[in-house]
């Protein structure tokens, strides 16, 4: 974790301070464990204090209280700041409400363990951004040549949070589920980002890049939820599957068959006999 976290917070470097913590760097000392000379290495990834609130400390009675036109604001934020990370080569791995941190202009105070009406006075400030913390499940090193992350022909464009953050089951299914996203979500994508220039346009054959079982999308869903293998077959093979998919009895009834007509007659057979050895053994006195 240590090693992950690191290698992300240096990657990011451009983004420090911004929509990430400000990284001040990381350290290896050896600690004294008291049992003679013997220590223990201990490291410390050292970067400056978020402040604000996360946003899985606000009350779940209290998100849906809070005006969709601010709440959709704060997503814009959570996607696009999510998606400039993966632009710099790095997959946070865990965009959830406990990795975001809210905060608002520097000196403003946190609205921790207040309540509802201080929480819409702090959340309706203009100066309400968000940062990730917490990198270490991240993946650095996105962009390989193995499996395109990027339209071809498009240069070094990343592909459109459209694509990233579409779907059902995906990154935005918690927020859906924490009543944060109570809108029409796609959407609200296309609307935000439909004719943004910094990220690759939609094409038919971007799409079908990022449907595909093995696709980076599939494989970033997988990170956020459980799925069925029935969700990254083909279709033909799944139709193939269904055809011979058979009931336990009915799977009970073929091991049963795939012994031959031999075989099975010497086993009732044998267990015949063994019933008749069985009987004639004289009964034991206690």
């Amino acid at each position: 974790m240590y090693s992950k976290e690191t290698l992300a917070y240096r990657k990011l470097k451009l983004l420090s301070g911004t929509i990430i913590p400000k990284y001040l760097g990381a350290y290896t000392f050896n600690a004294p464990t008291g049992l003679s000379t013997s220590t223990r290495p201990i490291r410390l990834i050292l970067y400056e204090f978020a402040g604000g609130i996360i946003m899985q400390d606000i009350a779940l009675e209290h998100i849906p209280m809070i005006p969709q036109e601010i709440r959709k604001s704060i997503m814009y934020q959570v996607v696009e700041a999510e998606s400039r990370i993966w632009a710099s080569d790095v997959d946070h791995g865990d965009a959830h409400p406990r990795n975001i941190v809210l905060k608002t202009n520097p000196g403003s105070t946190s609205p921790g363990g207040i309540g509802l009406h201080d929480l819409l006075t702090w959340i309706s400030d203009p100066g309400l951004s968000v940062c990730y913390i917490d990198f270490d499940h991240a993946r650095v090193g996105v962009f390989t040549d193995e499996i395109s992350y990027r339209s071809p022909g498009q240069g070094d464009k990343p592909v459109s949070p459209i694509i990233r953050w579409s779907g059902k089951g995906g990154r935005v299914e918690v927020f859906e589920e924490w009543g944060w996203v109570d809108w029409d979500w796609q959407r609200w994508l296309e609307e935000c980002w439909g004719d943004s220039t910094f990220y690759t346009p939609i094409t038919l054959e971007l799409e079908r890049t990022w449907t595909m079982p093995d696709s980076p999308k599939a494989f970033a869903d997988q990170r956020h939820r459980v799925v069925s293998v029935r969700d990254l077959l083909p279709k033909t093979q799944m139709n193939n599957m269904e055809k011979t998919q058979q009931s336990p009895g009915e799977a009970l009834v073929d091991r049963k068959n795939l012994s031959s007509p031999a075989t099975t007659a010497a086993s009732d057979t044998a267990s015949e006999e063994e019933d008749s050895r069985k009987r004639r053994l004289p009964k034991m006195r206690v």
